[in-house]
């Protein structure tokens, strides 16, 4: 048996061909790939028969289309298709893996006492050209150390250039769950780094395509206002994850509110102004009495500082 599942919730045919070749061209194969077909109008089999010498790969079809309304419930019954391996990746149907990750990985993997690893990334357009090299992780990150770096976008974070422990990772309930998976991907990696934190491979790289045709590339008007209540539904989550686990952040409730307010105005051409104060409002730290005074008079304090001090 194999350490490692990589699993590919699979849809689009377009790039997949492209990610199984990354895939065959791993220079440690010690891996199984789990491809879970998500009852896909192309014929994905046809791509995938020619991997098979090369690869150890489960292919299933299933019956029934979940990704299009239920995302999270496709990741976990792709998820249910692996046997025993302690390790798993949820990688996609058309990213990039670097041909060294899996060596690399492997070469840590007894010696790191983590739950989470992770690959740097690199961000590429459909055709395969990179457009964005983000900034790389620290060595080792903490949950808390992973959030306030992410939202004040020093580094970006994804799904596929995360390992996770396959048992810590069910213990702990699984992928967090928000509509259309999004901000799932920053909480699931919260949760399960909770212990023992986030350490990153140095010298690997996973290339996340921005293709125009995945959920995070949608400029759906109806989607915008998804995403931003998914925001404020994370923001809680956050705020409640920090209080149960009795933690220390920067980001008291004007620091959320300051950024909450500022994505919104981001985005009010294209929900409008009603549907941005509207969703605003729902965040349950908004200021609505008088003894919030103080709160507004440090917002505006700490809206200043950073017009001043970016």
């Amino acid at each position: 048996m194999n350490n490692l599942a990589i699993i590919i919730p699979a849809y689009k045919s377009v790039y997949l061909k492209a990610t199984l070749e990354s895939l065959r061209n791993q220079t440690d194969k010690r891996f199984t790939v789990y491809i879970g077909d998500d009852c896909s109008p192309d014929d994905l089999e046809a791509i995938i028969q020619p991997c098979i010498e090369d690869l150890d790969i489960v292919y299933y079809r299933f019956e029934d289309n979940l990704g299009g309304k239920d995302l999270i419930g496709q990741w976990n019954r792709c998820l249910d298709l692996i046997t025993d391996e302690p390790w798993f990746i949820m990688f996609s149907d058309d990213d990039i893996i670097g041909n060294n990750c899996i060596e690399h990985l492997f070469a840590v993997l007894d010696i790191i006492d983590v739950d989470v690893f992770h690959f740097n990334i690199k961000i590429i357009d459909k055709n395969g050209n990179v457009l964005k090299v983000p900034n790389e992780y620290p060595e080792r990150l903490t949950s808390v150390d992973f959030f306030e770096l992410l939202y004040h976008d020093k580094i970006d974070a994804r799904m596929p250039e995360f390992v996770f422990k396959t048992n810590t990772f069910k213990e702990l309930g699984g992928f967090v769950e928000f509509p259309m998976a999004m901000r799932s991907d920053n909480a699931t990696v919260m949760q399960i780094a909770l212990d023992k934190g986030i350490y990153t491979i140095p010298g690997s790289y996973v290339y996340w395509r921005d293709s125009g045709i995945n959920v995070s590339s949608s400029s759906d008007s109806s989607k915008y206002v998804i995403y931003y209540e998914v925001l404020v539904d994370f923001f809680h989550w956050y705020e409640d994850f920090i209080q149960l686990n009795s933690l220390k952040t920067k980001w008291d409730r004007i620091e959320m509110f300051l950024y909450l307010r500022n994505y919104g105005v981001n985005i009010e051409y294209i929900i409008g102004k009603d549907e941005r104060i509207r969703i605003l409002k729902s965040y349950r730290n908004y200021p609505k009495k008088i003894s919030d005074i103080p709160f507004v008079i440090q917002y505006y304090i700490k809206r200043i500082k950073k017009k001043l001090f970016p």
